[in-house]
């Protein structure tokens, strides 16, 4: 992974204050396109061809905005479990994954089979991540990764993964405008950043060529072969909601403390229907979701190494816990 970068300072560093009102008049901006001719010639050095890169910086003159605005604005405050459940795990959303279980039973039987991974889980995560396919970002990559990396709050990273774009672009032979995703780089129906595409992207219709923006095959066999790669056992829960009989310490709470269901079934822990854990000998942890005060928590979910699986793909609890929860609806037909 590349990480050298363009350093802006004394005059430099004057000419990239003043990016943005280049970009309002149209003019080019000198200290960005210094930036993306270092970018260039690290390409270069990577045997990237130069038609390909012509292609991907063709029309950059100046940071992308409206990019910089998405990567500086903090959200205000944490989401409770209720609030970002509210706002995901819609009607909308748990219904659409049901009827896609169904729609798309032929596509997803043949990736399923080959990586060993749960039909439902593939469904769940496209529908996270791209509202099943309906919302993959209208943001050009190159531009908003070459913003990001010349103006960003990670810029070695980004770099890194506009170098990675470059790839993409000259292995795949893809047109740079269809390359498009989120103001942060993450590609397609699975929005993928670039090196997750050179590692994961798959071809699920043996056309030849990953397109994760357009192929539900390959959309879907590169999601499974990402959950394959990191664990993913078919056929095992990821989790269970549930709540408790009596006070557990907090100090068992959380990722990092494991226990059988018979070890939390001794501890008070039963299932948030009333009914006992089931008798698996997985190990599980617990995350809360409800109020977690000195004497223990009020709800939350037991889970396993399933649940761990899904946070590669975003290491949020939270994330998590909503993917499994839509597969857990995909699966109720």
């Amino acid at each position: 992974m590349l990480d050298r970068r363009l350093m802006l300072t004394g005059s430099l560093a004057a000419l990239s204050t003043r990016a943005h009102a280049a970009k309002l008049s149209g003019r080019a901006s000198p200290a960005y396109q210094a930036f993306l001719n270092n970018v260039k010639s690290a390409a270069r050095a990577e045997a990237i061809r130069d038609n390909v890169i012509n292609d991907a910086f063709s029309g950059l003159k100046a940071p992308n905005r409206r990019v910089i605005a998405l990567d500086r604005r903090q959200p205000e405050g944490t989401l409770t479990w209720q609030a970002y459940k509210n706002l995901v795990l819609t009607q909308d959303t748990l219904e659409r994954a049901r009827i896609n279980m169904v729609s798309q039973r032929d596509i997803l039987k043949p990736v399923s089979d080959k990586y060993d991974v749960d039909p439902a889980i593939i469904i769940a995560i496209w529908g996270l991540e791209s509202s099943f396919g309906r919302k993959m970002g209208k943001f050009n990559i190159f531009d908003a990764l070459a913003t990001l990396a010349y103006e960003g709050r990670r810029r070695r990273f980004f770099r890194a993964e506009l170098i990675q774009a470059l790839h993409i672009l000259d292995r795949e032979g893809f047109h740079a405008a269809d390359m498009s995703g989120s103001y942060a780089g993450a590609m397609g129906q699975p929005q993928f950043m670039p090196s997750a595409y050179l590692r994961f992207a798959a071809d699920g219709d043996g056309d030849g060529v990953p397109d994760i923006w357009h192929s539900r095959a390959d959309v879907f066999a590169s999601i499974a072969k990402f959950l394959h790669h990191f664990g993913w056992q078919r056929g095992r829960r990821w989790g269970y909601a549930v709540t408790m009989t009596k006070p557990l310490p907090v100090g068992q709470l959380g990722r990092r403390h494991r226990a059988t269901n018979q070890q939390w079934s001794r501890a008070g822990v039963i299932g948030a229907d009333g009914a006992a854990l089931p008798p698996d000998s997985d190990l599980g942890a617990i995350i809360p979701t409800g109020e977690v005060t000195a004497s223990g928590f009020s709800s939350g979910f037991v889970v396993y190494d399933n649940f761990m699986t899904i946070r590669h793909y975003n290491p949020a609890d939270f994330y998590a816990l909503a993917v499994g929860l839509i597969a857990d609806e995909a699966s109720r037909i």
